[in-house]
């Protein structure tokens, strides 16, 4: 686990050799060591593990908001923010609904790749926006 953890900071391609022999082994791999795992991910922009991550997810334990949060920070730390805004269909064809914070981080991404008509869809559906989120709906 700690070896796993390490590996991914450093964007090390052994974690996904590690990854696959804990699921081999049968090791339990939790949704909270995948988050952070993903989040790992992040701040390495080691793109190709959080992708092996979020397949193994989709096939083992469904994707959860809190998975696709650390997924969209992967991608938004990659500047990958079309990517980022491409979640928010997956979100919502998974039957999840995004928080207001994803809600906000979505509105900043989605100025940030030019999609407009997104951005007024997720004001819309906001349940509160706050200044961040009005600056972005300005932005656009």
């Amino acid at each position: 686990d700690a070896l796993l953890k390490l590996n991914t900071a450093v964007g090390n391609l052994h974690a996904l050799d590690l990854f696959e022999e804990m699921q081999t082994a049968g090791i339990r791999i939790s949704e909270g060591l995948c988050v952070g795992l993903l989040s790992r991910c992040a701040d390495g922009k080691f793109l190709r593990f959080a992708e092996a991550i979020v397949t193994f997810c989709r096939a083992r334990q469904g994707m959860t908001i809190a998975v696709y949060s650390a997924v969209m920070k992967v991608y938004a730390y990659c500047s990958m923010y079309d990517k980022a805004c491409d979640l928010y269909d997956q979100i919502r064809a998974d039957g999840l609904e995004p928080d207001s914070t994803m809600y906000g981080c979505l509105m900043k991404f989605s100025v940030e790749c030019g999609r407009t008509k997104l951005s007024r869809e997720l004001s819309e559906k906001a349940p509160c926006l706050d200044i961040q989120n009005y600056m972005s709906l300005i932005r656009a």
